[in-house]
């Protein structure tokens, strides 16, 4: 029913004649902003980070709509891009395609919409309150309007997952009636307490009385016209897509109002691209900081290009500190030296047996084992490659020999990499067995060979690309981006699982309300997704397990600063990371009972082998 009522927005492959420019069109704008939204919002976030000028609460909010802006550049326009070229293809996208863009496009624009409320209030608050605006609008208090605004954008757009669709609908409409109708509200008492103030002020200045009040206020009636400016953009940009969405709804999908929700959705996407353009042009301290950073960049370029090793937020180099702390980190760099030299030859030959095996196992879906052996590959590459590079590092220091900056470097890019690709893996096998066990009979359909591959590629392609950003990004983006990655992972991961747990207890309910002739097979069928899925289970808990410890060192290290008792939990945590692929292959053999018989078939031809030679 829910595929049914949103792909009427969206183009059937026999209107393909009719909207072919408009796909093209599209497509080529689509490209265009993607680019425009990444490199415009996170050179904003930069420049707003280093404006000391702006008060810490508007930096705060600003930075939270940066970041909405840059998840739409960074990944809901790039999903819209693909399927503007199936459509170009004459392909159909599936349901669960169009389900996963309307979630992921959801997600942040609700967040924009939210931060662009919270931003005009918080203007509004300053104008209104003025003396008395610091003591109520504290950090604390922005901070948590935040976060609970990126909770909200996510509960909104995850809720469709539990099929409430309903209820999303209801939710989503009356929040952004009542924040249109809030906001609009504000700026109309926003004017009359401006104009207020204004008549105060020329009553002062003929008395010649306060001048200093005259410069605060003028300057907080800027900040506020700014916001303004952002939310009239926001309403020019979003205000078509609402007009084409409800034209459908109530007048039926004719093409050419298809034709004007594809426009109005790259509008909607144009927005993100358009704010950075505003506050460079509206805020002088904003402007005045890119102007800074495009002439640094001018000086530089040309120059020998240099890594920096300044230390502005967390960075690899806080973890290997110099060679006079050698001696109270002895013992530490010891231990985790011999744990992981042992622990670099099991995760290779645990694994590459494990890739045989898996290929050796007829009875698993073709499409599990890809996503399994591409898990072990990426385990494979952490005995192969980060393992070893690593033990160098720590043998080099117990030599007390200082690291230098592109060893540093290499090293959190190789972890990166492969940290990143396990953490995706996982989330990949997740999905892919609550999809068998959500789908059912449907799976095969949906979740074919090809598609899985695709994901694969996907994986290993953002994976390399996400590391090699760390090399030019900021730490602090770099920090933020690790944060939003693991943390989304793990809340969708949770969802799956949730969602699995519920999927599995009504399909148990169907079993028993069958008749016995009609049971068994089914029962069988379903028991067999079901084991696989568990084991999939237990992959992602030691996941979780052996990936928490290094998330805590790295945002206590952020907050706190680094010192030796972090450093030692560092390495520590870090090994255990790095057991995470030495686990993986005993738990498929412990619980996937097809890949165990064949480990133990491998094993009696290879004990029968060795005695026919030995006769």
């Amino acid at each position: 029913m829910f595929c049914e009522t949103l792909v009427q927005y969206f183009p059937f492959t026999s209107e393909y004649e009719e909207l072919r420019r408009s796909y093209i069109a599209n497509c080529v704008f689509n490209n265009f902003l993607t680019y425009l939204a990444v490199m415009l919002n996170i050179v904003t976030y930069y420049a707003i980070r280093k404006t000391q000028s702006l008060p810490k609460t508007t930096k705060t909010l600003l930075l939270s709509l940066v970041v909405s802006d840059v998840g739409v550049g960074l990944f809901v326009q790039p999903f819209y891009t693909s399927l503007l070229v199936s459509w170009l293809q004459r392909n159909s996208p599936s349901c669960l395609t169009y389900r996963m863009f309307n979630n992921v496009g959801l997600f942040f624009s609700q967040a924009s919409f939210a931060g662009v409320v919270a931003v005009s209030v918080d203007r509004f608050l300053a104008v209104n309150l003025h003396l008395r605006y610091k003591e109520l609008v504290t950090h604390k208090r922005v901070l948590a309007v935040v976060i609970s605004i990126w909770v909200f954008s996510a509960f909104v757009s995850l809720i469709i997952l539990s099929g409430l669709r309903l209820i999303q609908i209801i939710i989503q409409t009356f929040a952004q009636i009542s924040s249109l109708v809030g906001t609009t509200v504000i700026y109309i008492k926003l004017y009359l307490v401006v104009r207020y103030h204004k008549n105060r002020i020329q009553f002062l200045q003929a008395r010649g009385e306060q001048p200093r009040e005259i410069k605060n206020l003028s300057s907080v009636i800027k900040s506020a016209l700014v916001s303004f400016y952002v939310y009239v953009a926001f309403l020019f940009c979003y205000a078509p897509y609402w007009f084409s969405v409800t034209a459908i709804r109530f007048y039926g999908p004719t093409v050419t109002l298809k034709s004007l929700h594809l426009f109005s959705v790259t509008l909607v996407f144009m927005n993100s691209s358009l704010n950075p353009v505003i506050y460079c042009w509206k805020m002088r301290h904003i402007r005045c900081a890119v102007m800074n950073i495009l002439r640094s960049m001018s000086r530089n370029n040309g120059v020998e290009i240099k890594f920096s090793t300044e230390q502005s937020a967390m960075s690899p180099c806080d973890f290997f500190p110099s060679i006079s702390d050698a001696e109270e980190l002895y013992t530490s760099y010891l231990a985790n030296c011999v744990f992981n030299h042992f622990l670099s030859f099991t995760a290779i030959v645990l694994n590459v047996v494990t890739i045989y095996v898996i290929r050796k196992t007829s009875s698993l879906p073709k499409t599990l084992k890809i996503l399994l052996t591409s898990l072990a590959v990426s385990d494979v590459g952490v005995g192969l490659l980060v393992q070893p590079f690593y033990t160098s590092l720590l043998v080099r220091l117990l030599r007390q020999i200082n690291l230098t900056c592109i060893e540093h470097k290499i090293y959190s890019l190789s972890a990166n990499v492969f940290c990143t690709l396990s953490l995706l893996n996982v989330l990949a096998v997740s999905v892919d067995r609550f999809l068998a066990v959500h789908f059912h009979l449907r799976y095969q359909e949906l979740v074919t060979h090809r598609r899985i591959i695709l994901v694969v590629i996907s994986i290993w392609v953002f994976s390399l690309v996400r590391s090699f950003a760390t090399l030019w990004l900021s730490n602090y983006v770099n920090f933020f981006i690790s944060i939003l990655l693991n943390a989304g992972g793990v809340i969708l991961t949770s969802t799956i699982y949730w969602r699995l747990y519920l999927t599995v207890r009504r399909h148990k309910n169907q079993i028993h309300g069958m008749q016995q002739s009609e049971q068994t097979e089914e029962m069988f069928h379903i028991s067999n997704i079901l084991k696989t899925a568990v084991s999939v289970f237990y992959v992602c808990l030691v996941f979780l397990l052996c990936y928490l410890p290094i998330g805590i060192c790295q945002s206590a290290v952020t907050l706190y600063g680094s010192n030796h008792t972090l450093i030692k939990f560092y390495h520590y945590s870090m090994t255990l990371v790095f057991l995470n692929s030495s686990l993986n292959p005993v738990i498929y053999c412990w619980k996937m009972r097809d890949i165990r018989h064949t480990v133990l078939n491998i094993l009696r031809r290879a004990s029968l082998n060795k005695n026919r030679t030995s006769r």
